[in-house]
């Protein structure tokens, strides 16, 4: 009888592991179907002068409430207008810059109202070294191409705590949106750190919140 018991008790308790492991949330940078949401987000930039000649072009999305768009300052540089293309194929045009932060590379523009583009979630708390993250961005003329990594380490320079990160960037990925496993954004790409092989740059979302207060 008592053996009885112990087996069944132990049954129970391997029904628990089991169950628990099952209802375990699959990290963001793991699941494939959060990722293709979030992506919905994020934006292509092309970035145009008066002379309606193409100047840039870069990544952004849409975040914060309410929503505005953010990307980088030096890819709006003698922004006259851009068009944002959205990872459907639709576009629509933007004009109108809210307030920017040059020495944090960030700038946030104002969305038309007819954008409908949901905001994605932020976490301004700094993330610790080897976490997990992902970036989505455009990369050699390729909407949204989605590159995993961690985080690294931090840089202090010019009054701002960046972001050094591992998963590969390229042309065209300034502004795009750093992930944490939560599907949180991070920060947003800055560029390469090139005091060191195969580490990129990111701006903490936090430099990007505080402009909308």
């Amino acid at each position: 009888m008592r053996q009885r018991k112990t087996r069944v008790l132990l049954l129970i308790l391997m029904l628990v592991a089991v169950c628990g492991r099952a209802g375990a949330e699959t990290p963001f940078t793991d699941d494939p179907a959060r990722i293709e949401a979030a992506a919905a987000s994020v934006v292509y930039l092309e970035v145009y002068d008066r002379s309606d000649v193409r100047i840039s072009s870069a990544s952004g999305f849409v975040a914060f409430d309410p929503p505005v768009l953010v990307t980088a300052w030096h890819a709006i540089t003698n922004m006259a207008y851009m068009r944002v293309r959205r990872d459907d194929g639709t576009e629509f045009r933007v004009e109108r810059l809210i307030d920017g932060d040059e020495t944090a590379d960030i700038v946030l523009c104002a969305l038309p109202e007819d954008a409908g583009v949901p905001p994605l979630p932020v976490c301004a708390d700094v993330p610790r070294r080897g976490e997990d993250m992902l970036v989505i961005s455009t990369q050699a003329g390729v909407t949204n191409l989605v590159t995993r990594g961690n985080v690294c380490g931090h840089w202090d320079a010019q009054g701002v705590s960046w972001l050094l990160f591992t998963a590969p960037v390229s042309a065209g990925s300034s502004g795009a949106p750093v992930f944490n496993s939560r599907g949180e954004v991070i920060g947003l790409v800055m560029g390469t750190y090139d005091r060191a092989s195969g580490i990129n740059l990111a701006a903490p979302i936090s430099e990007a919140e505080a402009l909308t207060r």
